[in-house]
């Protein structure tokens, strides 16, 4: 009776290590999910300059960014940046911003390639959030590729920012893994992001 007492404990501890591990595994599944790396900013018509900041705690500190990396994610991750605009013509301006070159991978290219091969890209699964500090205009946590459907030339994150002369503003925004739509069918994937672009609009 006690060996078989003891059995059964010993498949019941079994058991919970396996679901541990898998449960584990399903929540890992998604690391190393993007890589965004060497965006160059194009300024394009207009008098302006523009600087790329990263916040590590939350948005509540940002320091200068030289890239923009999300590494290393889990669903639920949130990324913060920030892009900084300031004005350096004569006369007023109205820009818009853009992301553009997004490049899909096999963030290890010797490693299970299935799902690269797959046409699987993490656009699919990560939301972007987007504010400044001249307008209400926003992206509420929409799909890249929801996005990218409507605008395949570039992905539009501020449509018409207006300043004056010496005028700057900060363009808020977040990179969000949906932990509801990131799963095992996403995993050893990468993509990159290698442009920001800073136009005219008028």
């Amino acid at each position: 009776m006690q060996k078989k007492r003891f059995t059964l404990s010993l498949i019941a501890l079994i058991s919970s290590v396996f679901l541990f591990v898998l449960a584990s595994f399903a929540w890992f599944a998604v690391s190393e999910i993007v890589e965004i790396v060497n965006p160059m900013v194009n300024i394009a018509n207009i008098e302006a300059s523009a600087i790329l900041e990263v916040s590590t705690d939350g948005g509540e500190n940002y320091v200068e960014a030289t890239s923009i990396e999300i590494i290393d994610g889990v669903p639920g991750d949130i990324y913060y940046y920030r892009l900084l605009i300031e004005n350096t013509g004569n006369i007023d301006i109205h820009c818009q911003v853009a992301l553009d070159e997004f490049t899909d991978s096999a963030a290890d290219p010797l490693g299970d390639t299935t799902n690269f091969d797959n046409n699987q890209t993490l656009l699919d699964v990560i939301r972007i959030t987007t504010s400044n500090t001249i307008n209400t205009e926003a992206l509420d946590a929409e799909l890249m590729s929801d996005l990218l459907a409507i605008m395949p030339s570039g992905l539009v994150i501020a449509g018409d920012l207006e300043l004056s002369p010496a005028g700057t503003v900060y363009l808020y925004f977040t990179f969000t893994i949906d932990s509801l739509l990131a799963g095992n069918d996403f995993q050893n994937l990468k993509l990159i992001i290698s442009s920001i672009s800073i136009s005219s609009q008028r």
